[in-house]
């Protein structure tokens, strides 16, 4: 487990291939439960990675136009090589950096994020954020198992550290409440949280065999909890 093997894989082609392939059925489980119809809408993900999502969101629901935001520029090279003819345009965004928020302003009907949210330093400033280009009945749904309430979050944490995952892409101690309130502050009226509640089938993967992605999952029954319980969806509106 050397430097040079995460400063190679975290956030580079290898691993975003790895976990687009790893998290289609997670993303299938993630539009059924949370009860969206996508067909014919302008939906948005924050932190794209390569747009893998957009394709599974198609093969569920023919969406209209589809905006991906995403921190790391490889992944967006690769991200508008692979759209096809889908309606998809994508655009490079760290939480600081300055975007055309009047261009987009109320054109999306759902904004997704998929384990982002617990890398993000201001929460109310990124819901604020979203919520101005979010259509006014618009839905934002953030999934993550990355907060304090995990049993898992603490190896995690020390594991990405440890590894040096964290000095490219900072992770926060949030709990679900702390979730809850900042997406209030930020000026949803309502934030509800759904427990995953997936049962991966027999084919999923449920432990790595590589053993250094394997080490995030110390057992089958903890990996199993896991995405029944503690990886929750917010819904904000």
């Amino acid at each position: 487990m050397t430097s040079n093997r995460v400063s190679s894989q975290y956030g580079d082609g290898e691993m975003v291939s790895y976990l687009a392939n790893r998290h289609k059925p997670i993303w299938e489980h993630m539009i059924i439960r949370s009860e969206v119809d996508l067909t014919g809408k302008k939906i948005l993900d924050f932190g794209c990675a390569d747009g893998s999502f957009f394709r599974v969101v198609n093969e569920l629901h023919k969406f209209n136009f589809a905006l991906g935001l995403e921190k790391a520029s490889q992944s967006l090279v690769t991200a508008r090589q692979s759209m096809g003819d889908l309606n998809v345009e994508f655009y490079q965004i760290d939480e600081n950096q300055d975007f055309p928020i009047d261009h987009y302003r109320d054109t999306f009907d759902v904004a997704f994020s998929h384990e982002v949210i617990y890398q993000l330093s201001d929460l109310r400033s990124h819901g604020e954020f979203v919520r101005q280009l979010l259509k006014p009945a618009g839905k934002y749904i953030a999934v993550t198992g990355c907060h304090v309430d995990s049993p898992l979050w603490g190896l995690w944490a020390q594991l990405r550290d440890e590894r040096g995952d964290s000095k490219k892409f900072p992770h926060f101690h949030y709990s679900p409440t702390d979730i809850v309130h900042s997406f209030k502050e930020a000026g949803f009226s309502s934030v509800k949280i759904l427990p995953f509640e997936w049962h991966p089938s027999e084919e999923f993967e449920l432990i790595p065999t590589d053993p250094y992605r394997a080490a995030f999952w110390p057992s089958t029954e903890l990996a199993l909890e896991f995405y029944k319980k503690h990886k929750l969806i917010f819904i904000c509106e």
